[in-house]
């Protein structure tokens, strides 16, 4: 990609892609890393579109029983950085997006994204984060979402939104004050083995 408007025409055809696909179904369902994933075995989500946030693949059963059409990441410190803890992110998202999946991600990784894995341009959905502005649910006219502190919020409910009227949500349980990590996960949903090196690479973020 030249320049960043080459970067936004892309990812906005590819939006326009998977919502297409999305409105086939009559609800979506969307899926974070909390304790409650782990229910995930017991519902059946054939009959709706389906979003997982970064790490839910990282449990392959719940992963092959949720069946994604598309995952969100983009997070600096766990996704793109330097730590083995993103590094295994990025093994598993290649594998995922090998398998057909859509990667959501925010507009300013997407150059680096394509750059770095152009066979998946095509599947690769860039989308404007902007940090004061309305709510929005994004559409070919108003291309962007409302930065917020998670991917849920973010991006999960909005672009769920543009597609169906229907959403249901698991997996997205919340912080508790306690939790020395951003967001409370379920084991598996997490590389706990890399959770040191995720601390360590950039200090500055866990002081």
């Amino acid at each position: 990609l030249d320049k960043m408007s080459d970067a936004e025409k892309l990812g906005k055809s590819n939006f326009e892609r998977m919502v297409a696909e999305g409105k086939k179904y009559s609800k979506a369902y969307v899926f974070g890393t909390g304790p409650s994933i782990m229910k995930a075995e017991e519902f059946d989500f054939s009959d709706g579109f389906r979003i997982v946030a970064n790490t839910v693949i990282s449990d392959e059963k719940i992963a092959k029983h949720i069946k994604p059409h598309a995952i969100v990441f983009g997070d600096f410190v766990y996704h793109i950085g330097p730590s083995k803890y993103a590094a295994a992110f990025m093994e598993q998202l290649s594998a995922a997006l090998e398998a057909g999946m859509y990667g959501i991600v925010r507009m300013d990784i997407m150059p680096f994204m394509v750059t770095h894995f152009p066979k998946f341009k095509k599947q690769l959905v860039g989308i404007p984060l902007h940090y004061f502005a309305r709510p929005n649910i994004p559409n070919a006219e108003n291309y962007f979402v409302k930065l917020s502190n998670n991917s849920l919020v973010s991006y999960m409910l909005p672009i769920s939104s543009a597609m169906v009227d229907q959403i249901f949500i698991l997996g997205c349980d919340g912080r508790d004050p306690k939790d020395t990590l951003i967001w409370k996960h379920a084991k598996t949903t997490h590389f706990d083995d890399k959770l040191t090196a995720l601390r360590e690479t950039p200090p500055s973020v866990f002081r």
